[in-house]
């Protein structure tokens, strides 16, 4: 649904997992770096054959955040809200540190320039895997049963 649709219905929408394609400390920079109980140790874009392209993305990423002085987190955080009133980005996270990192996301001012350069690493992304195992697919994204009959 476009945006603007939204916007004449006051609709919103939410981002299940905006950070995704970065979720990975700088450091890991292929699945050996994840512990045995990693669970991107079994998520197709995490995979051996699938991380280095995404890291593609995310490396590119990284140049943007860098020249606006924060994390790759927080410029998507920062671009995720200047969309308009019809997103919300709802990180969620474990860790305090993952927390502290989130909030100042709302300190990260962009430019029209800035909004360009983003926009273009997205259009140009080709994110590889899936976001869920294929023995996982069945039961992701299926509808509820009904409540009342």
């Amino acid at each position: 649904m476009g945006s603007s649709i939204r916007a004449a219905n006051s609709e919103s929408l939410s981002l299940r997992t905006p950070l995704s394609v970065a979720d990975s400390s700088p450091e890991i920079r292929s699945a050996e770096h994840f512990d045995a109980n990693d669970r991107r140790r079994i998520l197709p874009r995490f995979s051996a054959e699938n991380l280095p392209k995404n890291l593609e993305i995310v490396d590119r990423m990284e140049e943007l955040a860098s020249k606006k002085n924060c994390s790759v987190g927080q410029l998507t955080l920062a671009w995720l809200r200047s969309i308009g009133e019809t997103v919300i980005p709802i990180p969620g996270t474990t860790k305090n540190r993952n927390l502290e990192e989130n909030v100042g996301s709302l300190d990260v001012g962009l430019s029209p320039k800035d909004l360009e350069d983003i926009n273009e690493v997205i259009q140009a992304a080709d994110v590889q895997g899936d976001h869920h195992p294929r023995s996982m697919m069945p039961y992701v994204y299926v509808d509820t049963v009904p409540l009342e009959e």
